[in-house]
């Protein structure tokens, strides 16, 4: 909130939702964790997929974890380091000419990940969330390429329900970059001139959801402590060919122990096709217990749509800048 003189900042805590849902009222959201041992295989190649994995690695995980280990899985002299190099003579004077994206010590590209997984009986929307995984995601289901994603230090997401085999097993394939030059300049892989070794991998993270409309994409919480609220923004998206109507419900409790607080009155929401809103929802709540480093007490905020259903974390506390003394 911006007045002439002092911008407020409340602070909450943002939970990105797993996956979109779909069109028909469920239980809500189910999310199965991919976590644990995948297959891996190395390529030069984009496109022509392994036909067989000889190694296992761990996901979350790096690549110079797999067993058996690939040779010179890390070796990479990025463009900052060569600076440095050249600086001190250690290299060549033309090497940032030759390799502009950096020297690649490796033969090798990418990495392959390969795992399965049984989808349930059908649902409207299912989700993958790779949490972080560098450099760069492509991704197959069942052999059909879903799509890929650039960044380096976010999750990508991507819908694969059209790929599924529903109430069977499912495979799985995650392509990530071996090394930062198979990745456009425009996209952050850290330039630290000092890194010596650059390893991939699946470093966080990796989980599907299964829902139905209409899908709750994300929630932000922003406390008001001075009168005892919390005002919740929830973006829903439709991901269905036909009108979606649903009831969004919030209700706060305590993280620990699961004491109600307040909850507030259920808003109709009506979703044309493939359309995204953002809805805000005012929760009065009882008692309410600051948050602070000597005492960290969280809430929770339950979401749900009817087809969806989202937690999410929050603490009562605030931040404010006062321009007058800018502080």
């Amino acid at each position: 909130m911006r007045g002439k003189n002092r911008l407020k900042v409340w602070i909450g805590m943002v939970c990105l939702a797993l996956q979109p849902w779909g069109v028909l009222f469920a239980a809500g959201r189910h999310t199965l964790s991919l976590n644990g041992e995948w297959q891996i295989a190395d390529s030069r190649d984009q496109e022509a997929m392994p036909l067989t994995y000889k190694h296992t690695v761990p996901v979350p995980g790096l690549a110079n974890q797999a067993t058996p280990a690939f040779k010179d899985a890390d070796q990479f002299i990025s463009r900052e380091n060569m600076a440095r190099r050249i600086t001190y003579k250690l290299v060549p004077d033309d090497w940032l000419q030759q390799y502009w994206k950096g020297k690649v010590n490796q033969d090798r590209n990418y990495f392959w990940y390969r795992t399965t997984f049984s989808a349930p009986e059908k649902q409207s929307v299912a989700m993958l969330r790779i949490n972080k995984a560098q450099f760069g995601t492509a991704v197959w289901v069942n052999g059909q390429k879903i799509g890929e994603y650039a960044g380096c230090f976010s999750a990508g997401i991507f819908s694969i329900g059209s790929a599924l085999s529903w109430g069977h097993d499912n495979t799985l394939v995650v392509r990530i970059g071996a090394h930062p030059a198979v990745l456009p300049d425009t996209y952050p892989t850290g330039s630290d001139f000092e890194k010596n070794i650059w390893t991939p991998g699946i470093y966080d993270d990796v989980a599907v959801s299964f829902c139905d409309n209409p899908v709750i994409e994300s929630v932000q919480v922003a406390p008001r402590i001075a009168s005892g609220e919390a005002v919740v923004q929830t973006r829903v998206r439709n991901y269905s060919d036909v009108r979606a109507r649903a009831s969004l419900n919030q209700r706060v409790q305590a993280w620990k122990g699961g004491r109600r607080v307040g909850a507030c009155e259920p808003l109709a929401v009506v979703l044309e096709p493939g359309e995204e809103k953002v809805f805000s929802q005012t929760v009065r709540m009882s008692d309410v217990h600051l948050w602070s480093p000597e005492d960290p007490f969280l809430y929770t905020v339950e979401t749900d749509t009817g087809g969806d259903s989202l937690t999410t974390r929050f603490g009562m506390r605030e931040f404010r800048f006062d321009a007058s003394t800018q502080r």
